[in-house]
């Protein structure tokens, strides 16, 4: 403590108070748009949370006291109970929901999903609630069951996030949680050893942009702040994800400048790097598996990891979209704990909502884009149509095949109509993107094959 900045000193006191590699000959139409000690250092909070967690596709919250604190299952009427209380919510809130109203269209195939992925969801909660009791761990769901894109065949992207002094009885409450989702999962979870781990908040933290901070710790981290889906307790998510955005706000002097455009160069920055990690990782699966999945793994690439790293630099454009200037210059008038506290929250805010949410935030906000909202929007449509009825043929397609496959071929126009949309949308002017998408993005080739 004696060695923090006085405005950490201030944060732990108070919180203590509250308690593409791929033959570019098959395609050539789309681009690619380039109790309680903290480990992770910061901030702490002391107040236990025991709540069962679960994020509607609007990014909405709902909690179940009762059942996460006795341990119990939710029972079938409270499951109920659930779905119905977020289907309502989400109707209120959801972008995609304010969308189909106001173009009077259904998306037949992420309604499909987002509902297959609730259920999953609240199986999940309902048989790892007794498991997610410490206040020192947190359940971390990912991938399309985060996102609420579940489709049959997925898999399920997950790890166990500690954030405590090591305790060698972690190992047999990871694997008892290992056991259960197993269990649940269409299908294993990627070779790589990315996921389905032990993941501690030290490397997570401490560890960004040095020599330790992998592939692999990177890829965890954009996960953790970008899609992740709680089961169970959420304390430890909470302080880690304090810590991961004090890291990257406070120590980003440019952003607290009133005279530079307030955008977190640095969190931006490790998102770009995420997403050419994305693309190098592609390659290296594609090599490494001689060929094998190519074909669904290079659509995924352009479609859902594309949308991840949209979504995230309009997190990080959301100072310039969703504040007045004005209001900017009142929140970013001086580097303190209070403004950085301010700062946080509304980052955490944007981060709780599924991507495609983020997305469709903009769309709706701006009647002038409402034709865009039908291509992107209604081409991810498309795109988990294909994964619900084509995955198996196209896992088993052969590159040397695929410009002949109809499913591909189909592919190739929804691939090719989401990137025209995407590219419209952050380069559209009267919203202020285009601007920043040019001053952060552009100079480094990020949307050009």
């Amino acid at each position: 403590m004696a060695n923090m900045e006085p405005h950490v000193r201030e944060a732990v006191d108070e919180r203590s108070e509250k308690n593409s590699g791929f033959d570019p000959n098959i395609v050539d139409i789309v681009g690619l748009i380039p109790t309680q000690q903290s480990t992770s250092g910061i901030l702490s909070t002391s107040s236990p949370t025991t709540d069962s967690v679960s994020h509607s596709a609007s990014g909405m919250t709902s909690y179940d006291n009762n059942a996460a604190s006795t341990g119990e299952p939710i029972n079938a009427d409270q499951s109920e109970a659930h779905e119905s209380q977020a289907e309502t919510m989400e109707d209120d809130s959801s972008s995609i929901r304010k969308l189909e109203k106001k173009l009077r269209t259904s998306w037949e195939y992420i309604n499909k999903a987002r509902k297959l992925a609730a259920g999953t969801q609240r199986e999940l909660t309902d048989k790892l609630c007794a498991h997610c009791n410490s206040n020192d761990m947190s359940i971390i769901i990912l991938g399309s069951l985060a996102r609420n894109e579940y489709t049959d065949g997925s898999d399920i992207d997950w790890f166990l996030l500690i954030d405590s002094q090591v305790d060698y009885r972690h190992q047999k409450c990871f694997s008892d949680i290992q056991k259960i989702i197993n269990k649940v999962a269409k299908m294993s979870v990627g070779r790589e050893g990315i996921f389905d781990v032990m993941v501690f908040s030290t490397s997570l933290v401490h560890n960004i942009g040095n020599e330790l901070d992998t592939n692999n710790n990177l890829a965890r981290r954009m996960a953790l702040l970008i899609e992740a889906h709680v089961v169970g307790n959420k304390e430890a998510y909470e302080r880690v994800l304090d810590n991961l955005l004090s890291r990257y706000l406070y120590e980003d002097h440019s952003l607290w400048n009133s005279f530079e455009d307030h955008v977190p160069k640095f969190l931006l920055r490790d998102f770009t790097r995420f997403w050419n990690t994305m693309h190098v990782s592609t390659q290296y699966k594609d090599w490494s598996r001689q060929g094998e999945g190519s074909v669904i793994r290079f659509i995924k690439l352009l479609m859902s990891r594309k949308l991840l790293y949209v979504s995230s630099c309009l997190v990080c454009f959301s100072f310039h979209t969703n504040f007045t200037v004005d209001q900017r210059k009142q929140l970013f008038n001086g580097r303190n704990n209070e403004n950085l506290k301010k700062v946080i929250e509304h980052m955490k805010s944007m981060f709780q909502k599924p991507p495609l949410e983020i997305v469709a935030d903009v769309l709706v906000r701006h009647s002038h884009l409402k034709e865009m909202a039908k291509t992107i929007i209604g081409s991810y449509d498309n795109f988990l149509k294909l994964l619900m009825n084509n995955r198996d043929e196209l896992k088993g397609l052969a590159v040397n095949e695929a410009n002949d496959n109809l499913t591909y071929k189909e592919a190739c126009d929804f691939m090719e109509n989401f990137h025209k949309g995407l590219m419209c949308l952050i380069y559209d002017e009267s919203s202020g993107l285009k601007n920043l998408t040019e001053n952060y993005i552009n100079n480094v080739g990020l949307w050009n094959n």
